[in-house]
């Protein structure tokens, strides 16, 4: 099965690295990444490596140096 890990805060991401090797070696499906805030521009770039997408709010920047990365404008978060 595909997993969505979320969670309010990334720094560099190792973390989720971990997290992310253990689920793999559980033969999960794909893996997503949901936070709330992305703390520094350049997070480890290995969490390409494991996560379909990333997902955060642009709350610190507007962009990261991920390519898989979705980020949401917090007040587009509002009209929901």
């Amino acid at each position: 099965r595909d997993v969505l890990v979320a969670d309010d805060l990334c720094v560099v991401g190792g973390t989720f690295i971990g997290l992310a090797k253990l689920l793999k070696e559980r033969n999960v499906g794909k893996l997503y990444l949901a936070v709330s805030h992305i703390t520094i521009q350049s997070p480890n770039k290995e969490l390409e490596n494991y996560y379909e997408k990333i997902y955060c709010t642009n709350s610190k920047y507007d962009q990261y140096n991920l390519s898989n990365i979705k980020i949401f404008d917090w007040k587009d978060a509002i009209r929901f």
